[in-house]
């Protein structure tokens, strides 16, 4: 079981506007225009609660299955429940925790026990009762279910580990025609 909390910030408060301005003129591609930044979300605070129940199964020496339920109350008020499946012992007995935008769950103590690549596949099913960052009172109208599949492959070397995953995250408002891929890219070195 896990249990925490995030605080979330919003708004033009945040300077993350000029920060996107700055990385776009830096790369020498089209800027967010006044009318895209005018219409954040509006600045606050947002504390959000964070629970999930799991239960790691054991199949083999190498391979998992992970049942979870999740709750979410606070930015986004939601209850997800879902499975990941492990090919591969990096993680076994590790830290992981759950990136909250794609799903997949990264290591965050890790031991460096077992080396070479591991793979990881999951899905989850969400339902979700408000979202400040699709707000009613702008038109949007959350999708019954949302759904999200994902995969993944961890590796560790002597001195360095990454992990790169793919996420389809599945509509979110009634509105939106299609879901999109999401790319995830995490590396760590020792020095």
């Amino acid at each position: 079981m896990a249990i925490g909390a995030d605080l979330v910030l919003t708004g033009s408060g945040t300077g993350l506007g000029s920060l996107q301005r700055e990385l776009h003129d830096l790369l020498d591609v089209n800027a967010p225009s006044d009318a895209t930044l005018d219409s954040q979300i509006g600045g606050g605070f947002r504390p959000t609660l964070v629970a999930e129940m799991a239960r790691e199964i054991a199949l083999s020496e190498n391979v998992s299955l992970r049942p979870f339920i999740e709750r979410r109350a606070g930015a986004e008020t939601l209850v997800r429940a879902g499975i990941d499946l492990t090919f591969g012992r990096i993680g076994q007995g590790e830290l992981l925790v759950r990136e909250n935008a794609t799903g997949h769950r990264y290591r965050v103590i890790q031991n460096g026990d077992h080396g070479g690549f591991t793979f990881v596949v999951g899905a989850d099913l969400t339902q979700t009762v408000e979202s400040i960052y699709l707000p009613e009172d702008r038109g949007y109208d959350l999708t019954a279910i949302r759904e999200r599949l994902r995969a993944g492959v961890h590796w560790q070397g002597d001195r360095a580990s990454a992990f790169y995953g793919l996420t389809y995250l599945g509509e979110e408002f009634k509105a939106q025609n299609e879901g999109q891929l999401v790319g995830s890219v995490r590396i760590n070195f020792k020095f």
